[in-house]
């Protein structure tokens, strides 16, 4: 599908934020809610920036002035090793509370297909999350988050269709405890598969991280289900030392959810994240505008020293970029996972 002409003050907003990441070395995130609150005015929008915490903008939990967002001016590293980006003293945090980031980035919609996608990098590289859970991965954007996420791994699997899952795992905080497992589920139409990658957070909170992308449209409801029974019964097989997450785009109607059944042990914590009343990318020729809560995210808690427990839920990727879309027709899903202390008895 052929893009929309953009507009001439489109054209003339992804100037202004160009000049304004240009000048203040700053990412996307940081410039556009600078230019928003200024009415893209850049001469108010800088004068402002350099007038907070010496320069170094807004707390969008993108550092502060004792703990500054750095990157270095070398270029992008073509290899898929370590990054030169990184947050000053991030070395020094031991900070028992998980933050995880899973997000569909529409990467099958080539609609400002790159903008969008340096977004989502740049919003990782900014807030930092521990772990993050991508779907709709294509080739062309898992290199991008490959040059641009340093301090980051990787792991995707072996990439059987177009597009794919991947788990980001922020190295300073999270290493792989065991090899990657793939299961592509036998009955999809869609090359749909589970992800699940065996870790350690923070070298003691034993984790298992999981995402997928379960079938799509009203009328594969069935296998949907089928798919989900699947990721419950794998969440629930794990060491119960552990604590288990999962990630992702279900796809899923609270109504399938509830003939399924959520077991006893797994937490549900979700909102709307796919709104057409408000997130216009897909072009909708229908009256209706559903608002569903296709990503979703479910936990079961570990034992003692590896319990970690839901504590705070928001969505990211509200704001519209320059070019007049959103990061993705999906909102992502931030959550802060928080370490349970033994009970005093």
């Amino acid at each position: 599908m052929a893009e929309s002409a953009i507009s001439v003050d489109d054209l003339e907003k992804i100037n202004i934020l160009k000049e304004f990441t240009d000048i203040t070395m700053t990412g996307e995130p940081t410039a556009i809610q600078y230019l928003d609150k200024h009415q893209w005015d850049i001469a108010e929008a800088l004068n402002s920036y350099f007038s907070s915490s010496q320069g170094h903008g807004m707390d969008e939990n993108s550092g502060t002035a004792s703990h500054p967002i750095l990157v270095d001016s070398s270029p992008i590293s073509k290899s898929m090793g370590v990054s030169s980006v990184r947050v000053d003293g991030e070395q020094n945090a031991k900070d028992d509370n998980l933050i995880l980031l899973t997000w569909n980035i529409d990467g099958l919609s080539e609609k400002q297909l790159v903008e969008r996608t340096r977004y989502v990098c740049e919003l990782i590289n900014t807030r930092r999350p521990d772990v993050v859970f991508l779907q709709e991965v294509i080739d062309d954007t898992l290199l991008v988050f490959h040059q641009r996420c340093k301090g980051y791994t990787t792991v995707c699997g072996k990439r059987a269709s177009g597009y794919f899952n991947a788990i980001m795992l922020k190295d300073q905080t999270v290493k792989p405890a065991g090899p990657l497992e793939e299961l592509y589920f036998s009955r999809s139409t869609m090359g749909r598969h589970l992800l699940m990658q065996p870790a350690i957070f923070n070298q003691q909170i034993k984790v298992v991280l999981m995402t997928s992308h379960l079938e799509s449209t009203a009328n594969c409801k069935q296998e949907r289900k089928r798919q989900l029974e699947i990721v419950f019964n794998k969440m629930l097989s794990q060491n119960p030392e552990c604590t288990v997450i999962f990630g992702g785009d279900t796809n899923l109607r609270d109504v399938e959810v509830g003939q399924v059944g959520i077991p006893n042990e797994i937490s549900d914590d979700t909102k709307f994240t796919w709104d057409i009343s408000v997130n216009d990318n897909q072009d909708w020729q229908f009256p209706n505008k559903p608002k569903l809560r296709f990503d979703r995210v479910y936990a079961r808690p570990g034992q003692n020293e590896n319990c970690l427990e839901p504590l705070e839920f928001s969505l990211v990727g509200k704001q519209r970029l320059a070019s007049g879309v959103y990061p993705s027709d999906h909102w992502g899903i931030w959550c802060k996972f928080v370490k349970k202390t033994a009970e005093k008895h």
